[in-house]
């Protein structure tokens, strides 16, 4: 679910997602469950609500059985695929549409307003080719370059740092790992990404991606 404001600015699928997470959590406060690579601004909502947001494995199935499992209230993914359990455990580009301009209504503000009240964060992309080295051994690795506390290994390889965060998973149709940064502003993101990419050359030995 993608969404245009009043004013022609697009929303990326990262705020469709949080908008919808705000309309549930204002009427019914729980456990909120996304994919490892959903933007930090979910958290951000989840906290102001005072109710934990869970992660798991990237992939539709693996946040509706997170969610199953925890009893989540909402749940869903960067994508803007977002999951209302009351209803059914699938993504339902429908159900986000309802939530979002139920929660417009309430409020009499416009979307620009409303997701202009959040956090902006940015977040950098990269697909790091494999050619025939091995994606596990890649990312045990790229670890030892951090410290254990920082990391989270529910789907590749997950670090967290002082200023935001960055993951290395490998992709599950391409020989490629798929390396994200995110953070406040886009010269931090970048800067994490540097740090993320050296760390994957080092580790293979070679320059595949000059940083």
């Amino acid at each position: 679910l993608s969404a245009v404001d009043e004013k022609g600015n697009p929303l990326g699928e990262e705020l469709t997602l949080a908008l919808a997470v705000q309309s549930v959590l204002e009427k019914n406060p729980g456990l909120v469950v996304v994919n490892s690579l959903t933007s930090q601004v979910v958290n951000d909502v989840a906290d102001s609500f005072g109710v934990e947001c869970h992660r798991t494995r990237v992939g539709e199935a693996n946040v509706a059985a997170g969610m199953k499992e925890l009893g989540a209230v909402v749940g869903g993914e960067g994508n803007g695929g977002i999951i209302l359990p009351e209803l059914h455990l699938v993504r339902d580009a429908g159900v986000g549409m309802a939530l979002i301009l139920n929660r417009l209504a309430g409020t009499k503000k416009g979307l620009e307003e409303a997701w202009r009240a959040f956090p902006e964060y940015k977040m950098q992309k990269v697909a790091y080719p494999l050619r025939d080295s091995d994606a596990d051994e890649i990312i045990r690795n790229v670890a030892t370059f951090y410290d254990h506390d920082q990391l989270s290994r529910i789907d590749g390889l997950r670090v967290t740092f002082e200023d935001g965060w960055g993951q290395v998973r490998p992709s599950n149709t391409e020989p490629i790992l798929r390396v994200y940064t995110e953070a406040r502003t886009m010269d931090k993101a970048k800067e994490l990404m540097h740090q993320m990419l050296a760390s994957i050359n080092e580790t293979v030995g070679e320059i595949r991606i000059d940083v």
